[in-house]
């Protein structure tokens, strides 16, 4: 985040993605991608990286990634506009306080959602 702060956007995603090689858990890794997504230079992996987080925090099977799925919501909704994707990224958008209702034994917040299932690299 210093990084990216003093204007060093290389240096900020070459630490992102260290951080993801690096991590230990779906929490980890979901945080990871997220960071890494925003280092994309071109929208289709901006999407991958930003389903790849989704995809994870849909698999931490704890709240912890509670308050992260507004800005996950969000993101999503840009990456899928990014690719002129409209449909997808309106219901991105749409999503109420997106992740804010999950109950505390955790339920999928995306089941609705369109997906682009993708593997890591």
């Amino acid at each position: 985040m210093e990084c990216e702060g003093r204007g060093r956007f290389e240096d900020a995603a070459q630490l992102f993605l260290s951080a993801w090689n690096e991590s230990t858990d779906d929490f980890e890794r979901c945080i990871a991608a997220h960071y890494v997504a925003r280092h994309q230079k071109n929208p289709a992996d901006t999407l991958t990286w930003n389903q790849r987080s989704q995809d994870l925090a849909n698999a931490v099977a704890d709240d912890r990634v509670r308050e992260f799925y507004p800005s996950l919501c969000l993101n999503m909704g840009k990456a899928h506009e990014d690719i002129e994707n409209r449909e997808a990224a309106k219901q991105f958008y749409a999503v109420d306080k997106c992740g804010s209702d999950l109950p505390s034994e955790k339920q999928n917040h995306f089941t609705s959602q369109p997906t682009m299932h993708t593997h890591p690299h």
